[in-house]
């Protein structure tokens, strides 16, 4: 299969210019500090008090394979077990309480760092294929994305150190180095069996842009990098208990939705409380809608469906643009059109949406919206379970779910579908205009200067979109 040339830089568009083009690292130092100060003020007690220290306890320290034998059961995936086990051995050598305000910051600390860090790999990685300038955009982008701040920093959970690296593995990809986005990607599962969600638009972005064999070699050192991680959990006997981790991830919360402000959520609103349908006829994905159909099957049948769409265009016209695009819709629809979907699976939408929303004013506004819907999403979930647990009254919180989960699950819907427009709608393409095209000439005996190519021969058909997962 023939590999397809890269494109050219990135198109000049007014909200480019509108956002500024700060030093990523300034904003990463400032990043880091507002994480410092904001983390002592909120955590989610049953994730950091019930799981996350009784954990890291169970480690030692030293042993991070010990943690599948505590209590309650651990569903991670091995880096994360690693990472607990250093934070243990951190919290023994200061000397502090295992359930200390200190010690629960030390879980915090590298969730949020992991935040700060994945500006720099945007900067780092997008700044050869698109230039400096867009680069440090994007980087702003992604340091103000909300719902990763909420989620590391005020709630103390994993998913910034997860979208660290899905963000390496997509700027790997860009940067046109997909055996390096195949070992970030053994990382991410590693890190999270959810990190599979945008496993397809990397593979079909990989197979049209460098072909068979790299894309071959990038699988082997997925493999190979998961297969580093895993090694030392089989060798201590933990192998069961570690594939439990991947094949029970699927199933765990088998309902259709889990407080998601998402399609399910919305359906679970209108029919308590419009069709008067009892909480047991609604709130299980097993049930049955249509024959042998199940809520399950109907939500894998939408997000399959859905799936194509983008996949479909993407091997079309493989595009930087277009494949940035593609993971963050297909994240974000995973999210809104999946059952079992809890508050925090709509994070890697919003964060993978940051990378191609400078493109153009419509991307900007669909990062805004999902950023927005995804915060909200959070902090009532994370202040419902955090205020009656520090004895203070949570009715704001009651009042605001009440008042917003169904107006928020549509939004979430409609941006979904104001989003799958925007990609498919070729006119709409941020066009590369033709006095910056540069096209890598092909392969022959000509040995003169390159010719350059003719105006629409870009590979995009003047459409260059893109998307997040």
């Amino acid at each position: 299969m023939p590999a397809v040339s890269a494109e050219s830089a990135v198109p000049v568009t007014p909200t480019r210019r509108r956002i500024p083009a700060f030093s990523p690292y300034i904003v990463t130092t400032v990043l880091v500090a507002v994480s410092f100060l904001a983390a002592p003020f909120s955590y989610h007690s049953q994730d950091m008090l019930d799981f996350f220290l009784p954990w890291s306890r169970a480690s030692e320290g030293w042993y991070p394979w010990r943690i599948y034998d505590a209590w309650p059961p651990c569903n991670y995936p091995p880096f994360c077990l690693y990472l607990l086990t250093v934070v243990e051995r951190c919290r023994l050598l200061l000397q502090t309480a295992p359930t200390g305000l200190l010690a629960i910051c030390l879980v915090k600390i590298p969730f949020f760092l992991t935040h700060a860090l994945g500006v720099l790999v945007c900067y780092v990685g997008l700044r050869r294929p698109l230039g400096g300038r867009p680069a440090r955009r994007i980087a702003l982008l992604y340091a103000l994305c909300l719902p990763l701040f909420v989620n590391g920093a005020l709630w103390g959970q994993a998913d910034p150190l997860l979208m660290l690296a899905l963000v390496a593995t997509v700027v790997a990809l860009v940067g046109e180095k997909p055996v390096l986005a195949g070992a970030t990607m053994g990382w991410a599962l590693s890190i999270k069996f959810q990190a599979i969600i945008i496993a397809p638009m990397l593979l079909i972005y990989a197979l049209r842009r460098f072909g068979v064999r790299q894309t071959l070699l990038s699988c082997l050192a997925v493999a190979g990098m998961l297969l580093a991680f895993c090694l030392p959990f089989w060798i201590a006997g933990k192998g069961p208990l570690l594939k439990k981790a991947y094949t029970e991830a699927a199933g765990f919360y088998p309902y259709r939705s889990l407080n998601a402000m998402n399609l399910w959520g919305a359906a679970n609103i209108i029919d308590t409380q419009y069709r008067g349908l009892s909480d047991a006829q609604i709130k299980w994905d097993n049930v049955r809608v249509f024959g042998p159909l199940t809520f399950y099957h109907l939500g894998l049948l939408m997000t399959g469906g859905f799936y194509l769409t983008l996949l479909i265009p993407l091997w079309r016209h493989p595009t930087r643009d277009r494949f940035l695009f593609a993971c963050g819709l297909g994240a974000f629809g995973f999210f809104v059109l999946s059952t079992q979907m809890h508050e925090r699976y709509i994070v890697p939408g919003a964060a993978l949406l940051a990378l191609p929303a400078l493109f153009s004013a419509p991307r900007a506004l669909l990062y805004v919206g999902v950023c927005a819907t995804a915060s909200l999403n959070q902090i009532l979930v994370l202040f419902s379970n955090y205020l009656p647990f520090t004895h203070r009254n949570p009715d704001w919180v009651n009042v605001l779910w009440g008042k917003s989960f169904l107006p928020a699950s549509l939004l979430n819907c409609a941006l979904l579908a104001f989003g799958t427009w925007l990609y498919l709608r070729r006119e709409a393409s941020p066009a590369v205009p033709a006095s910056r095209v540069e096209i890598a000439p092909p392969k022959s005996k000509h040995t003169g200067p390159p010719v350059a190519a003719p105006a629409g021969q870009d590979g995009t058909r003047g459409d260059s979109r893109t998307s997040a997962g």
